[in-house]
């Protein structure tokens, strides 16, 4: 199980409209990454679960180990920011395999929070280093085409980064957002078959 570290406070912006893609992929990461604004007003409207709580059990096992060694060890709330650094970065990764992009996204939420991890981020494998070292995970993440998935996983973390939710909202959003409950019926025709079936060229050609 693996991570990376680093340790200062800022907070990043990401304007998804500012964002131009093709076949997935993005022009000039760092034109991308930009202090942007997004509004906060209506993400937190979409929230309507600020009671509820992030359910651990539907954490991979080896995720899911780690949650709860580090729960013990620094409290609920770090070791979950711990499963949501891994789980957007791994989101993040898949969409658009921007290193960079990803990288900085974490640095930031690594910094905030003041989480022990360090990562390894490669074209298809990625590595985080947990608790300096303690823990490491290994991911393989395929290239996956879907830029609106994307751009929701970074307003998450932006918002979270930002304290427009907890890091329960946080997680829940996200497994809302992967079950498709804030994609469009049209969005939701291309991560499925037979949609799928049209992507797969625009995949190919880049």
């Amino acid at each position: 199980m693996e991570s990376t570290t680093d340790d200062q406070q800022h907070t990043v912006m990401f304007d998804s409209d500012n964002i131009q893609q093709t076949g997935g992929g993005t022009h000039d990461s760092s034109s991308r990454w930009q202090k942007a604004t997004y509004d906060a007003k209506s993400i937190r409207q979409k929230i309507t679960f600020s009671g509820r709580k992030f359910d651990v059990k539907t954490l991979p096992v080896d995720l899911y180990r780690v949650y709860e060694t580090l729960k013990i060890r620094s409290g609920e709330e770090y070791a979950l920011t711990n499963v949501f650094m891994i789980r957007t970065a791994i989101e993040l990764h898949r969409a658009w395999h921007n290193t960079l992009l990803t990288a900085k996204i974490l640095q930031q939420l690594k910094d905030k929070f003041q989480v022990r991890m360090t990562w390894e981020l490669g074209v298809i494998k990625l590595k985080f280093h947990v608790e300096d070292g303690s823990h490491e995970l290994q991911y393989k993440v395929p290239y996956d085409y879907d830029s609106e998935y994307q751009d929701l996983y970074m307003k998450i973390a932006v918002a979270y980064l930002d304290g427009h939710m907890t890091v329960h909202q946080a997680l829940i959003y996200q497994s809302d957002t992967k079950r498709g409950k804030h994609t469009a019926k049209s969005g939701l025709f291309i991560r499925d078959f037979p949609g799928r079936l049209l992507v797969y060229p625009l995949e190919a050609g880049t």
